[in-house]
């Protein structure tokens, strides 16, 4: 099991684009202010060797828990303790349709989970800024973005409710989401 507080996860494909490496380095810092911060990286890839040693460079190896890949029932577990999904760059070298990308938020949004997204590809269809997440205009205010959301827990619960509801009133039953129904019931059970 996974101790900390808060919980800050990111679940992707461990490649460079994907912005695995700022987060260390956020978490580093922010780790002054909450000594219990906990960031879980899910998810196999050719950039495990450098994150991994980035992290202890970084001071934060007993913060960070890589998991490699999860199967649905890991993935329910840590949806159910996580405080904010942070994915801020989208590699676009794999041509990822909305669905592609746009579906781990999609998942997040039904634990009630807020998410921190980049301006790329069809995100701002997964992610609503201020709405269900934010969406970062440029890269250097992950930091900030991060620290606020942290600070305000009735902003995480906001964003989460809302993200939770939209899936539900607005998504669930268009044909975008209906391929994936099945494995959101999985979810649900």
């Amino acid at each position: 099991s996974i101790n900390g507080n808060p919980i800050l996860l990111t679940l992707a494909r461990l490649e460079k684009r994907k912005g695995h490496a700022k987060i260390l380095n956020v978490i580093s810092k922010l780790k002054k202010i909450y000594p219990n911060i906990c960031y879980i990286i899910a998810g196999e890839g050719k950039e495990l060797k450098y994150l991994k040693m980035l992290s202890k460079k970084l001071n934060i190896k007993e913060n960070v828990f890589f998991l490699g890949a999860i199967n649905d029932n890991q993935k329910k577990y840590i949806f159910s303790i996580t405080d904010i999904m942070v994915m801020p760059t989208i590699d676009e070298s794999e041509k990822f349709s909305i669905e592609g990308f746009g579906i781990v938020y999609i998942e997040a949004a039904l634990f009630g989970i807020p998410s921190i997204a980049s301006n790329i590809g069809g995100t701002n269809e997964a992610v609503l800024n201020n709405k269900t997440g934010i969406i970062l205009k440029n890269l250097n205010d992950l930091e900030k973005e991060i620290a606020n959301l942290l600070q305000s827990k009735d902003e995480r619960k906001r964003l989460g409710d809302n993200a939770k509801k939209r899936v539900i009133n607005d998504l669930l039953w268009t044909n975008q989401i209906q391929k994936y129904f099945s494995l959101i019931s999985n979810f649900s059970n």
